[in-house]
């Protein structure tokens, strides 16, 4: 979700892969939505009250399906038609097509999920989300834009890409030492996955099968895909012929990136704060 900016109902997810949703992003007819069979979830629409919007395809009609008393900044339809979101105060969480709310993932061995913000699901049922920072949680200043404002100020760099295995429960780390993970997707043959690191100003191409590999540098498992973006890179998605989509929040902070060199600085204007 983006940093620096907290916005009314979004688009999200433009051309999805799931074979529910067709190639507008809108899901099929026939997803039992809060309103009962034929109800059209517009994929992406949620807002700072912590509700999800479904409408017609076209944008009309929209109204809040449910809240999950949080703040979800991304979503994916799983294979029975659940909504897998990750709710940046809750943690990775499953809404079934009746609006019925559980919580898949709330914690890494012990370790909380501070920041949960992006997701997709591969064919295979595995689900990847990046929690964006393990220092600033949205929950403790109920606020998505302050949390992502002082992590990216500080630069401690404590974001990570998570695998959750739901046959198993089991979650592992593909990736860590991200500087606001953000927007994630996967590749056309889902081998790898894209992942936009928003306080760097860049984008990684990721090995789905890497191993707690570490973003303060390149290795066989992880690669820089672009760097030196123009602006904060926020949500990733793929598109046709293997084409990645990738937004901004908003163009380079002269600030931040004065303070790049000066962490003293940083964590004093962090204090102030």
């Amino acid at each position: 979700m983006n940093a620096f900016e907290e916005t009314q109902p979004s688009t999200r997810g433009a051309e999805p892969r799931h074979p529910r949703l067709d190639s507008h992003g809108h899901s099929v007819p026939g997803y039992h939505g809060a309103g009962g069979t034929g109800t059209r979830l517009r994929p992406g629409a949620e807002v700072a009250s912590g509700a999800i919007l479904r409408g017609d395809p076209d944008g009309s009609g929209l109204t809040a399906w449910v809240n999950t008393g949080g703040r979800v900044l991304g979503f994916d339809v799983d294979a029975s038609g659940n909504l897998v979101a990750a709710d940046a105060m809750r943690g990775l969480l499953t809404i079934s097509p009746h609006a019925e709310i559980a919580v898949l993932a709330d914690a890494v061995d012990g370790d909380p999920i501070r920041y949960a913000n992006a997701v997709v699901i591969a064919r295979s049922g595995h689900v990847y989300f990046t929690d964006s920072s393990r220092r600033f949680a949205a929950r403790q200043s109920r606020d998505t834009l302050e949390a992502s404002v002082l992590d990216i100020f500080e630069h401690s760099a404590t974001g990570r890409v998570l695998e959750l295995d739901p046959a198993t429960g089991r979650l592992r780390t593909v990736m860590r030492d991200l500087c606001f993970a953000n927007g994630v997707a996967l590749s056309a043959d889902e081998q790898s996955l894209f992942v936009a690191e928003t306080g760097e100003y860049r984008a990684w191409k990721v090995d789905v099968a890497a191993q707690d590999v570490s973003a303060r540098g390149e290795s066989p498992q992880a690669r820089v895909l672009v760097s030196n973006l123009p602006g904060f890179p926020d949500n990733l998605t793929s598109g046709f012929d293997g084409r990645i989509w990738l937004g901004f929040a908003k163009p380079r902070a002269e600030a931040v990136d004065r303070m790049s060199a000066r962490p003293f600085l940083r964590k004093v204007v962090r204090s102030e704060r």
